[in-house]
């Protein structure tokens, strides 16, 4: 902390040292320099250096050390030919200097009298916005895995897929539905309403083997059931209110294939972990096959034993006799 503290306060005095600059060699002008005119003669130039050094020379009670050496370089300028040529082609009797690029900004920037407010601005911005936006940004990515899911969602895929090596599809889908990325409290995107109360519970009357009775946590909570009892609506076809449940239905759907692929990836982690015999339990083949299955299912919007042929348009169950299988 303090090696951060010492960097934000040097970086302040760097800046108020450049709203400070003088830029009194901007334009160096040798004549304006030794008050005489563009057009004076050696002679002219000679008096004219004279008389300004016995004011200025650093050893006079009046003399100004900066200003002299302004004055010696002027003089030698408009006197030596070699520093007139340099001083006529680059604009500086020592000849050409390094190259500046300019930034054109808002005159009112570089005025003296607004210095302290500009540097006031670098310090809100760079001392207060920056490490609040970057500490909103760290906050929030260290909730989620390199895919975008939840931590907590991650940790849950583990504790299920170990606990149950040999897990069913259906089971899947259950662990799928307790995803928190549909949980309210951890993602604001999800919307609770009172319609839920009426329409959720008579969906799940249209629904068989849904297992809502079950008592795992997070398995028999409220978002968890009505998420699972959604892609069962989904997955058979049932018709929603467009303008409540649909909308629930469209959203879990879109968040599945993220959280699918994460799930393969826990599995995976768990076969590895079993084989380096860092874990006891081997997840079956059939889990992590069961995983992979869901996604097709998902997309195509069937149960994967339902004829390929309902994907078509205004094909349905009813329809299927009159086709050769």
């Amino acid at each position: 902390k303090l090696i951060i503290i010492s960097g934000w306060i040097a970086l302040a005095l760097l800046a108020y040292k450049v709203s400070q600059f003088d830029y009194e060699y901007a334009n160096f002008d040798p004549f304006e320099i030794l008050g005489v005119p563009s057009g004076a003669s050696t002679a002219q130039i000679k008096r004219a250096y004279k008389k300004l050094s016995l004011v200025l020379h650093p050893d006079k009670k009046t003399g100004d050390e900066k200003a002299f050496m302004k004055l010696t370089k002027a003089y030698q300028a408009l006197t030596d030919d070699e520093a007139r040529r340099n001083w006529e082609k680059y604009g500086n009797p020592d000849g050409p200097g390094a190259m500046s690029f300019g930034i054109a900004l808002p005159s009112w920037i570089v005025e003296k009298e607004n210095s302290v407010w500009v540097l006031g601005l670098y310090a809100l911005v760079f001392m207060v916005a920056l490490p609040t936006v970057v500490g909103i940004w760290w906050y929030r990515s260290i909730k989620y895995t390199g895919d975008q899911v939840l931590l907590d969602t991650s940790q849950m895929y583990y504790y299920f897929f170990h606990k149950t090596p040999s897990m069913v599809l259906k089971r899947v889908i259950m662990i799928l539905a307790a995803s928190l990325e549909f949980e309210k409290k951890y993602n604001s995107e999800i919307i609770e309403r009172p319609t839920d109360n009426i329409e959720v519970p008579q969906l799940i009357r249209q629904l068989t083997n849904l297992g809502e009775k079950n008592r795992e946590r997070p398995l028999c909570y409220l978002y968890s059931i009505k998420a699972r009892a959604l892609l069962h609506a989904h997955l058979n076809r049932i018709p929603l209110n467009p303008k409540t449940l649909d909308k629930d239905r469209m959203y879990i759907v879109k968040k599945c294939p993220y959280l699918i692929q994460e799930m393969v990836n826990c599995v995976s982690q768990l076969i590895m972990l079993a084989y380096a015999q860092r874990i006891s339990r081997l997840p079956s083949i059939e889990t992590i096959e069961n995983c992979m299955k869901l996604c097709p299912m998902i997309v195509q919007g069937m149960w994967e034993y339902k004829s390929p042929l309902l994907q078509l348009p205004h094909v349905y169950e009813e329809h299927l006799k009159f086709f050769m299988v």
